[in-house]
């Protein structure tokens, strides 16, 4: 009965392809000035959810939805300090899943404390973050998707 929601969305293809109720950027510009090799930035990520749409908060439940996780790819010269600051969810019942569960609507945004590699050459750098969710309504549930977002970051030594 708890994956009912999501074979729903696999049976209906034409509804999981064409739906995108989510977007996801970057909340601010990137920094105007050069961060320093081994500063620590702020940045923020906004997920921009259409209404009637949610997704599930970053903690795991288990026998629950999939979980919201935003992280840093390796291979970069950055990377993530401490975990994501997110905004308190709202916590109800979901019928798709039959629990209680912590859910964000309207347009969240989470803060990442992201460090600059010291050694990291002066110059411009993609900084790359990937999100994935798995967005919801009352009647159905999408499958999990991963989205990646870009931005650049100018490195000074």
């Amino acid at each position: 009965m708890k994956c009912l929601a999501l074979l729903a969305a696999l049976a209906l293809p034409g509804i999981a392809q064409d739906e995108n109720p989510i977007r996801w950027s970057f909340a601010d510009p990137a920094p105007r000035s050069p961060a320093a090799a081994g500063a620590t930035l702020k940045l923020r990520v906004q997920a921009e959810i259409t209404e009637g749409w949610h997704l599930y908060s970053l903690a795991p439940l288990e026998g629950g939805p999939i979980p919201t996780k935003i992280w840093l790819p390796e291979g970069q010269p950055f990377t993530l300090v401490g975990a994501v600051d997110a905004p308190p969810p709202r916590v109800v019942h979901d019928p798709n899943f039959d629990m209680q569960v912590g859910y964000y609507d309207g347009d969240p945004v989470f803060t990442l404390r992201v460090k600059t590699a010291p050694d990291a050459p002066q110059g411009k750098h993609t900084l790359k973050v990937n999100a994935r969710y798995q967005a919801c309504n009352d009647n159905l549930c999408l499958p999990p998707k991963t989205v990646p977002l870009e931005m650049t970051i100018e490195v000074k030594k």
